[in-house]
């Protein structure tokens, strides 16, 4: 639980520092491009980390887990568009075949 907690933290910390603090959430005419496609590129790192781990196994679920709360610590920190960008390129990432929804 502290190793999720830690990533979590991380990966927020790191998007807030690449955006240069600007805004990600509420106020969203401040959210640049540039915000918006590093944290794509984070879910896609980890997605790919899931999917490297063995379909089916505990592994797998856990790196998952980890995308799902990454995300939900980047909502509750009120960056909701950063959270919508990560979840859905960890999602394409995830399941390419499959449309997102919406």
């Amino acid at each position: 639980m502290i190793k999720i907690l830690k990533s979590v933290l991380v990966a927020v910390a790191v998007t807030m520092a690449a955006a240069g603090m600007q805004s990600c959430g509420k106020d969203t005419d401040g959210t640049s491009s540039q915000t918006l496609e590093f944290a794509a590129d984070c879910g896609r790192r980890d997605a790919g980390l899931a999917l490297k781990a063995e379909e089916g196994t505990m592994a797998r679920e856990k790196a998952i887990l980890e995308i799902r709360a990454t995300e939900t610590a980047m909502r509750d920190a009120g960056y909701e568009r950063c959270a919508d960008s990560y979840a859905r390129a960890a999602e394409e990432t995830l399941f390419p075949s499959e449309e997102p929804e919406e």
